[in-house]
């Protein structure tokens, strides 16, 4: 046997001879500092505003703050999120760098010693690969689980292999191992994987002790990061198996669907990739070859996971996966039994990023560059620059709670759904639900911690509360089982066109008497009737999987579910649901759309009116129904909210203006105008009875076509007699009356109120007025339909 052009040293890491080992040295001095530029946020990322920046904000914030993952909060990221984040917080910075450190390390390391004994220019073409092809930070951390597990399952002969890698080594490259799923919890699947794998190998080799030095590297690197992040060794237990729900309901939830070529794509491109590793015809080593298949086989289903079942830019991750897995490929067969299989994943790579990024090839150098230039911009600016991270963070946050707007509450708050980034940088006391962001908690296990968070003695109380569904999912849906509660122990203080700020109540309500619930059984696309009341209507759907389905669940995604809702008002909107979520409950009637329409529910049913629920119907959306039993339970329960004095007046803010004496009212000369909407009807032909509430929208100017726009806009009810009471309106933005009529200025034109006359019992035509130069009123012709006010 040739001997080969690489030795280990005693410490087991390899040790180069000539010929080449001068150049060997020197790719693997760049392969170092690649993995240092990739791995180590240098120049770390900052707060921002938004979905993603306000969860990352949020976990280094929770670690600052001393509390307990697993315990205070429940999400797929642990205490050294910011490994993965790159995010920089004062607090997090210090444990982020080290282990950041130790990952580069380990994945130096492996790829050391993979590459020890073949080609000399293997440590180079993974460098190349790291600084030119591979952003996707998912692929980084998955690839270090599959790089160690390939060291072990190297199917190189024993004399290739140099006896296999020492105990020492074997500490290098799975310690690493430990931080990872404390960084993103859901990388405990490929560690769990590339551990299993080794010990089984190692098993096989009757080297029983380096197999126990497997998981105790593992174990012992967990145990140690864990204690020094600051968090209770009571607490590791429940955050890993928080992670079962938060990991187990993403399929479903998350998905997204996205081009089917690209799927394909992959798909062909991983067989190709794959198919490069037959088992030999030797013995001896068969089994190495095997695991060596199931081990980049787990790696490539983990990333067509992450890539495909949110299927969004996501799908970057499939394909930087695969050249990653070719190369490897190339490392273990040699370059020449690899090359089908590396061109496969290169055309794969090549057509599913060009769907994403512009100019490939030049986003590939512009990331090359940035990766050792910002690592050495954010060096300096550590060391000797005069703004560093730390000044850099005080400014973003600085920034941040401008932005806000919020005022400084008496007590803790939190945030439904989003936007913890916001309320931390106001300077309130934050004080985080367990599923901190709303859209997260979409299993029955993970919803009903929040809502027990709101019943128990750490309740936040102040809640900023919008509505900000995704994915096009029934707003009512997220946190839909929390409503309730909040809607009998708080109460609205402020409302915004975006915000509703509740206030808990000093003496929590006793639970109101309510009716049982109505259960009944149903079917997809059967239309189901809602029960009528005046006040909402919670409803839980228990929609369950079949065994095609959890299937379907496990290997790739369900067929979505949907919710088709007829309103009183005539008009039906489709949206989608989660059957975690359904099962759970949340209030269906009336139909909440925005933030304002949820401070309604503490109003009576005319505060929207039109927006009652008369049936509803679930369907399903994808290629199969049959992942979910056919048949499915619902139960209707009505909500009674605890009355809120103040809700009135934050529901109908408008106020009357009275007509001084001697103030000129005339008939307006030309009117350009629309009345879009009367108490929630669109355009209604036919009288409208409320007994207190007017609500209107539309637009309205002097003259369309010269872009004429009033000085301001106020809504006008005129009784039988001729009689006119005038109130104020709000400016709402309309460019689409700008584009019709070509004048830019008619953006302004846009106007809504929303008045109480409950005191004014009568019949009244609806109308708008301009307030002109002089302090007169022009007012335009009435409106068609008229409103009778019942009165109070």
């Amino acid at each position: 046997m040739t001997a080969p052009d690489m030795s280990t040293a005693a410490s087991g890491l390899p040790r180069s001879r000539p010929p080449g080992s001068r150049l060997r040295a020197a790719w693997l001095a760049l392969l170092l500092l690649t993995a240092a530029c990739v791995l180590i946020p240098l120049d770390p990322v900052q707060p921002s505003a938004g979905l993603d920046p306000s969860w990352v904000l949020a976990m280094n914030e929770a670690v600052a703050r001393g509390l307990g993952f697993g315990r205070d909060l429940i999400l797929t990221f642990g205490p050294f999120a910011s490994v993965f984040t790159r995010a920089y917080h004062p607090a997090t910075d210090t444990s982020m760098l080290v282990a950041s450190a130790c990952l580069a390390l380990g994945l130096w390391v492996g790829i050391a010693r993979l590459t020890a004994g073949r080609a000399t220019a293997w440590p180079l073409a993974f460098a190349l690969v790291l600084s030119f092809a591979l952003p996707s930070r998912d692929v980084l951390m998955f690839a270090i689980p599959l790089i160690a597990a390939l060291v072990v399952l190297d199917p190189r002969d024993d004399g290739a292999r140099d006896g296999g890698p020492s105990a020492f080594v074997l500490v290098l490259l799975f310690a690493p191992l430990g931080l990872l799923p404390l960084s993103k919890g859901s990388l405990i699947v490929p560690c769990a994987v590339a551990a299993l794998l080794s010990m089984v190998r190692l098993a096989l080799d009757r080297r029983y002790a380096r197999a126990l030095v497997v998981p105790g590297s593992i174990m012992v690197a967990a145990l140690v990061a864990w204690l020094l992040s600051g968090q209770s060794l009571g607490n590791l237990g429940p955050y890993l198996a928080g992670l079962g729900p938060v990991t187990s309901g993403y399929t479903e939830a998350m998905a997204l669907d996205g081009p089917g070529d690209e799927i394909a794509a992959f798909l062909a491109a991983a067989a190709v990739v794959l198919a490069g590793l037959p088992m030999p015809r030797a013995p001896g080593r068969s089994g190495s070859r095997l695991l060596a298949m199931l081990a980049l086989g787990a790696f490539l289903f983990v990333a067509f996971k992450s890539a495909f079942v949110r299927h969004d830019a996501h799908a970057l991750i499939g394909s930087q996966a695969l050249l990653l897995a070719a190369l490897l490929c190339g490392v273990l067969l040699g370059a020449r039994r690899a090359l089908l299989g590396f061109v496969a994943a290169a055309a794969a790579f090549a057509f599913i990023e060009a769907r994403y990024v512009d100019d490939v090839a030049q986003a590939a150098v512009r990331h090359a560059a940035a990766v050792y230039r910002t690592s050495w911009d954010g060096l300096v600016a550590r060391t000797v620059g005069p703004q560093g991270p730390a000044q850099a963070f005080d400014a973003a946050m600085a920034v941040l709670r401008a932005e806000a707007r919020l005022p400084v509450m008496t007590g803790t708050a939190d945030v439904y759904s989003f936007d913890q980034a916001h309320l931390i940088a106001s300077g309130n006391a934050w004080s985080p639900r367990p599923v901190l962001q709303s859209y997260v908690a979409y299993t029955p296990s993970l919803i009903a911690r929040n809502r027990e968070h709101l019943l128990g003695a750490r309740a936040p109380d102040n809640v900023v509360f919008r509505i900000e569904p995704i994915d096009g999912r029934l707003p009512a849906l997220e946190d839909g089982a929390s409503w309730p509660v909040l809607l009998r122990d708080y109460e609205p203080v402020a409302l915004s066109p975006d915000t509703v700020l509740l206030r808990r109540r000093p003496v929590r309500s006793a639970p109101a008497d309510a009716a049982p619930p109505a259960r009944g059984e149903s079917g997809f696309g059967e239309r189901i009737a809602v029960p009528a009341g005046d006040g909402p209507v919670f409803v839980r759907l228990d929609i369950r999987p079949t065994r095609l389905g959890m299937l379907l669940g496990l290997l790739y995604k369900p067929s979505r579910l949907e919710l088709e809702l007829a309103l009183e008002n005539g008009s039906t909107v489709r949206h989608r649901i989660v059957s975690g979520m359904a099962s759970s409950g949340f209030v269906l009637s009336p139909h909440v759309a925005a933030t304002a329409d949820f401070a309604a529910l503490w109003g009576d049913a005319e505060h929207l009116p039109g927006r009652r629920v008369l049936a509803m119907t679930v369907r399903t959306a994808g290629w199969t129904d049959r992942g979910w039993v056919q048949r499915f339970g619902v139960a209707f329960e009505p909500i009674v909210p605890t009355a809120s004095p103040g809700a009135l007046a934050l529901l109908a803010p408008d106020r009357e203006v009275p007509t001084a004496p001697g103030v000129a009212t005339r008939s307006a000369p030309r009117c350009d105008a629309s009345l879009d909407v009367l108490n929630g009807r669109p355009q209604p032909k036919a009288d409208l009875t409320t007994r207190a509430l007017v609500s209107i929208g539309g637009w309205g100017s002097p003259s369309g076509a010269d872009g004429t726009v009033a000085q301001a806009v106020l809504a006008v009810l005129e009784d039988s007699e001729g009689g006119r009471r005038f109130f104020a309106t709000r400016t709402v933005e309309r460019p689409d009356v700008a584009a019709h009529f070509g004048r830019p200025a008619l953006a302004r034109s846009g106007f809504v109120a929303a008045f109480d006359v409950g005191a004014l019992p009568g019949r009244y035509r609806v109308g708008i007025a301009f307030r002109d130069a002089d302090g007169g009123l022009s007012v335009c012709p009435m409106f068609g339909p008229a409103i009778v006010v019942s009165g109070r």
